[in-house]
């Protein structure tokens, strides 16, 4: 398990899914993209992302969100995302990025 001093984010391994609550923005973006960086660096495939219980993220947390896909992606391995909050779901669909995670028009 993973979080910030500040307590405003969580990451819980489970298995193969990797699950990251509270929120993200740019007091802790490089945080959770240090965390994301160090359950990449230690598993063998696709990182699996549920964001079920994530109740904010700015484009700071979207931009470390494509970061790792993209060095997933350059390494030949996925990323995608198995759960949004209807928040986090709309900066999907504004963004239009949501199809890069897996993630459908609708953002879920």
């Amino acid at each position: 398990m993973e979080d910030n001093a500040a307590g405003k984010w969580r990451a819980v391994e489970e298995g193969d899914v990797l699950r990251i609550s509270g929120e993200i923005d740019s007091t802790v973006h490089e945080d959770v993209r240090a965390a994301l960086r160090a359950h990449v660096d230690k598993s063998a495939g696709e990182l699996v992302l549920d964001l079920g219980a994530l109740e904010y993220m700015d484009s700071s947390g979207l931009a470390a969100l494509l970061e790792i896909r993209k060095a997933l992606h350059a390494s030949g391995r996925g990323m995608r995302i198995t759960a949004v909050t209807p928040l986090v779901a709309k900066i999907f669909q504004i963004t239009q990025v949501g199809r890069f995670f897996g993630l459908e028009e609708g953002g879920n």
